[in-house]
């Protein structure tokens, strides 16, 4: 019978980080919100829900009163200005 060798930590470590990367972009591209509007807020033009974040969570408020998880959702979904933090 032949012995199997244990799966090196470099092997462990691909299939930990393939994993990781795959959730990250899931959670990103179902995550975004998208309105349009007419008075600035939103640019339908900048809305690229395919675009890739990371998942990073640092909450900002859109100027359509929309909390997003970071700047980088906010932004893929045509959101031209933020504040830091949760909306209220």
């Amino acid at each position: 019978m032949q012995k199997t060798k244990p799966a090196s930590w470099t092997s462990l470590l691909t299939v930990v980080l393939v994993l990781f990367v795959s959730f990250t972009l899931s959670v990103c591209s179902s995550s975004s919100v998208v309105q349009t509007d007419n008075d600035g807020c939103i640019d339908p033009a900048k809305i690229d829900l395919n675009g890739t974040c990371m998942t990073l969570y640092a909450p900002v408020c859109g100027c359509n009163n929309v909390t997003y998880g970071n700047e980088c959702l906010a932004t893929r979904s045509g959101v031209l200005h933020w504040k830091e933090g949760k909306c209220k």
